[in-house]
């Protein structure tokens, strides 16, 4: 049972029909003369003695919170909600709001602060050289994805939607499971004003002042309102708003993909295409029922790159890496493999040869008993690069599960397993505090995606699947103009999936 806490400065409240029922478990509303100590939605009385709700952080709390507690928060919106609305009349005012209609039981944290409805945040400094913000939209990378591509959609979805809202736009990189923002890119010019207290900055309603998106929130600022008020052509403007404006790799990678762009122009010359394939495995399988257990075969992806080239152009041929005659077939794939295999007959060049994966075929034929890359990107795999070998073994990075501390038996046992010469903390969750060797080698696997990225989104021609997010990323990365002209090809469900289907 959750309980979703209703503060009445000391009276108390009929409470109409006060328990929901969402995917078969209850929630119910309480009364309280008191804060609760936690997170979450509340009802209160304003100065006119009318119902309203707002939502509570505590002042204890630190930003950011951790994405359950964003996530906890926006779920019992609905019911303290529905809840006010009962008792103002007005539940089919509140019913019919759309994407930017103002919820008129909704009192924004600053003012219920200001009008002592809740507690004032005594870090709350509104003088100073640089003023607090009007209104915000802060964008916290957090730890949950080992995936980089669901950040980058999300960070240029937001920064579009802030432009457009003329709100001022920050980057919280915290918990950022790659370690910090400016290890991988530029940091953006930062806004004019400073950030609002912590206690201001809430994942939900939407139309509040100050609002803070990750991904774990997703559906709730960019759901199905969203999408009723914004068409597909404008959620794809605003990504590249995004893109343009935050897609700025630190300076020697930047250099580089210049340099190698630049390198594989010069070998295809100015008749002929430059051709590119994005191909991913890992945790993500495809779409196409045929491959949905699996994934679809390198062979399909170079032939259908050459259907594509050769319905646009009359000049292309693939090219090996010695051969410079022709236009050029470059590759991005997560299977190190596969840039050797003999179903895409050495056909391909890297994308990017700065930071490369070795293979656990390598490592093998060089002797070395390091941790190869997987055949593709599995998340756990991810979260066990840099892992000190004792915690691997003692399977310390299972999600959300660090050794348990309240059973002594067992905790004891790990630690008098533990060699005398190590340092392995056994109450350590390595995925979510890595160590910086973790970090290091975390940053490397997204500057060698970033690159690749760069250096794709310059092909005349590319096909990709639209099951993983990079392929996506690329058709924004391309422009719409490309799209339309059938440059940039998915080759999961065939034709009849676009870019647009897959927002």
């Amino acid at each position: 049972m959750v309980y979703v806490y209703l503060w009445t400065d000391g009276e108390k409240q009929s409470v109409p029909d006060p328990t929901y029922r969402r995917n078969g478990q209850s929630y119910e509303i309480v009364e309280d003369f008191s804060l609760p100590d936690y997170s979450s939605p509340l009802a209160v009385t304003d100065t006119d003695g009318e119902s309203r709700w707002t939502i509570h952080i505590p002042a204890n709390r630190g930003f950011p919170l951790p994405s359950k507690e964003y996530v906890d928060i926006c779920s019992h919106v609905e019911e303290v909600k529905k809840h006010v609305a009962s008792i103002r009349g007005n539940e089919k005012e509140v019913a019919r709001l759309k994407y930017y209609d103002q919820d008129p039981n909704y009192i924004d944290v600053a003012h219920a602060q200001l009008n002592d409805l809740i507690p004032f945040d005594p870090s709350f400094k509104p003088g100073g050289e640089v003023p607090v913000c009007t209104s915000s939209m802060i964008y916290v990378l957090d730890s949950d994805d080992a995936g980089l591509g669901g950040s980058l959609l999300g960070l240029w979805l937001a920064y579009g939607l802030a432009q457009r809202e003329k709100r001022a736009f920050f980057i919280d990189d915290t918990h950022f499971a790659y370690g910090k923002y400016s290890t991988l890119f530029d940091r953006p010019p930062q806004p004019k004003c400073r950030p609002p207290p912590p206690t201001h900055r809430v994942p939900c309603p939407r139309m509040s002042q100050h609002l803070v998106v990750t991904s774990a929130t997703w559906k709730w600022t960019f759901g199905e309102a969203f999408h009723e008020k914004f068409n597909d052509n404008q959620v794809f403007d605003m990504m590249r708003v995004g893109y343009e404006a935050l897609f700025k790799l630190v300076s020697d990678d930047q250099a580089y993909v210049d340099a190698r762009v630049s390198d594989l122009r010069n070998q295809v010359g100015k008749d002929n295409l430059l051709a590119g394939l994005h191909i991913r495995r890992g945790d993500r399988h495809p779409d196409e029922f045929q491959y949905r257990q699996g994934y679809i075969p390198p062979t399909l992806y170079a032939s259908a790159l050459q259907k594509l080239v050769d319905s646009t152009s009359t000049t292309f041929l693939f090219a090996t890496s010695h051969s410079h005659q022709n236009s050029t077939f470059i590759l991005a794939f997560d299977d190190a493999d596969m840039y050797h295999d003999s179903e895409l007959n050495g056909l391909a060049i890297r994308a990017q040869e700065r930071i490369t994966l070795a293979s656990h075929k390598q490592l093998k034929s060089q002797n070395n008993g390091g941790l190869g890359w997987e055949r593709g990107f599995f998340k756990d795999a991810f979260w066990n690069l840099g892992v000190p070998e004792f915690a691997r073994k003692k399977k310390m990075i299972l999600l959300n599960s660090p050794v348990p501390t309240k059973d002594t038996k067992y905790h004891q046992q790990q630690h008098d397993e533990v060699p005398s010469n190590t340092d392995v903390d056994l109450n350590r969750d390595y995925r979510l505090h890595p160590t910086p060797e973790a970090l290091q080698l975390r940053s490397f696997i997204g500057r060698a995606y970033l690159m690749d990225l760069a250096v794709l989104a310059h092909s005349d021609r590319l096909v990709c699947a639209v099951s993983s997010r990079g392929c996506r990323i690329l058709g924004v990365m391309m422009g719409w103009e490309k799209i339309e002209r059938g440059y940039w090809k998915n080759i999961d469900l065939g034709d009849s999936v676009g870019w647009k289907s897959h927002l």
